[in-house]
């Protein structure tokens, strides 16, 4: 953040109660009033808690805490370096048009539209400033700690109420929000995976104990759990296995950050083009010999089908399918 730049008014707003003195009392009260509301919400047939288990200290949702009456943060640093998102974009939409409305179409069970990376980016900031990281993954979190995730994610408000849909989903539809717990389970990888690189480029030990990732210096609590975790053999093992995973994927794909199902929905791509689009280069030219004979193969499949319909189409007197495979589905080819 720029020396000077004032904090949104929309995360004062939402986050309200990380500015108030950090004492246990305050941060008890905060996790006895947000595990409150999310029960008296779901008794209401809002939201569905699943097993309701307890905010405990240990898996509670530990605000962060802040220098006490201050709205404007100063910060010096010689490295000009992209901050993390604070979600103006939507700040700003939500003060001139109102809440934002995020299409999930079943099947591709991904947002997509105008606004599917707003879904992203503000999970991401409910994640890292909200999310339990005492815990060894995220299905480790309890609940009703998630339903407390998700309710700061689709609403403004404060532990106390939240009174503004900023984020408009169809929640109660299941694949919807079996969408929405995904992203949020993603960002919390991610976020786990960017708190490791810096504990890895401090080397570790002591020294990185000292110097905490940069979004948990107000939680020492949880980076001194952190960098247990990271030295324990489970993390170890896991982190070995995810690393041998990379090192198999030969290719990635040229479409850059929005994801591909955004791209099927916007450009109206049959799934053999996209995957002709997702690795070739500007100049159409294959990122691999690999993927080259991959799609070859591909568009011999497609043609024996449509060869396979032409002649049925003629013995049964109907019109007969395009070359192109225009009139074939996915779902018919099965691609």
């Amino acid at each position: 953040m720029a020396p000077g730049k004032r904090i949104s008014s929309r995360i004062i707003a939402n986050y309200s109660h990380l500015f108030e003195p950090s004492n246990s009392n305050n941060v008890q009260s905060t996790l006895k009033d947000d595990a409150s509301h999310v029960l008296c919400t779901a008794n209401n047939g809002d939201l569905s808690t699943g097993e309701a288990s307890p905010i405990t200290d240990s898996l509670g949702l530990p605000p962060p805490t802040a220098p006490e009456n201050e709205t404007t943060i100063n910060v010096s640093t010689t490295n000009k370096k992209r901050g993390p998102n604070r979600g103006v974009a939507l700040e700003e939409h939500y003060r001139t048009k109102g809440k934002i409305s995020i299409f999930i179409p079943e099947g591709l069970n991904r947002p997509v539209g105008e606004h599917h990376s707003k879904l992203s980016r503000e999970a991401g900031i409910i994640i890292r400033n909200f999310a339990p990281m005492q815990v060894e993954r995220w299905d480790k979190i309890s609940d009703i700690d998630k339903e407390i995730l998700l309710k700061k994610l689709m609403m403004f408000g404060t532990s106390q109420s939240y009174e503004h849909v900023k984020i408009d989903l169809s929640i109660e539809e299941s694949h919807v929000k079996e969408c929405v717990m995904h992203t949020m389970s993603k960002r919390f990888s991610d976020f786990r995976s960017k708190a490791y690189v810096h504990y890895k480029k401090l080397g570790g030990g002591m020294l990185a104990r000292k110097k905490p990732y940069k979004e948990l210096m107000e939680r020492p609590d949880d980076w001194i759990w952190l960098c247990n975790f990271f030295e324990s053999e489970t993390f170890k093992k896991k982190s070995e296995s995810n690393s041998r995973n990379r090192s198999m994927l030969k290719f990635v794909h040229r479409m850059g950050t929005k994801s591909l199902v955004a791209h099927l929905y916007e450009q109206k791509l049959s799934r053999i083009k996209l995957y002709k689009e997702e690795f070739t280069d500007k100049e159409k030219k294959w990122v691999s010999e690999d993927c080259r004979a991959k799609y070859s193969k591909i568009i011999k499949c497609q043609q024996k089908t449509i060869d396979w319909l032409k002649m049925v189409a003629e013995k049964m007197g109907m019109q007969p399918p395009n070359d192109d495979g225009a009139n074939l589905s996915n779902e018919e080819n099965g691609y």
